[in-house]
């Protein structure tokens, strides 16, 4: 499976690189093709906006029958649906995973999500909770967090 795995990944990388946005840069790690980087600038209308988020992309040699690990490598950010260690949860990385999904796919899922939170499916409840409860506050922080 190793060999298929590498040969998508591939596939993946040439595919981002024809078609490359402007607010999004993803590469895999030279010595690693199975751990990538990416940097996404944060949604206008969310408070990130013009933030560079980090993101980092773990693949299994069982991709892409099995979804990668996303985290995000920017520390300071608060979000309902990011770990305190920024791992993400969001549903295409589980339940809803499918190998038709590709490394476009997941960044833009996570770029949708860093502009709208599912507060039904918290992995940070305390962000949840700012979320909800004081949303000027949650957006104050994020803001000023991210300056």
């Amino acid at each position: 499976m190793r060999i298929q795995s590498k040969l998508r990944l591939i596939k993946e990388f040439k595919e981002i690189k024809k078609n490359s946005a402007e607010d999004l840069i993803c590469y895999p790690l030279k010595e690693n093709i199975f751990m990538w980087c990416a940097t996404i600038i944060g949604p206008v209308n969310s408070p990130y906006s013009g933030i560079l988020v980090k993101v980092q992309i773990n693949f299994s040699e069982n991709y892409p029958y099995d979804p990668p690990t996303i985290y995000i490598r920017n520390r300071h950010i608060i979000h309902p649906n990011i770990y305190s260690n920024g791992k993400v949860c969001i549903d295409i990385l589980n339940k809803k995973w499918s190998p038709v999904y590709s490394n476009i796919t997941l960044l833009l899922s996570l770029k949708i999500l860093l502009e709208f939170p599912n507060s039904d499916s918290p992995a940070n409840l305390r962000a949840t909770n700012l979320f909800i409860r004081k949303k000027k506050l949650y957006n104050k922080c994020n803001t000023l967090k991210t300056l």
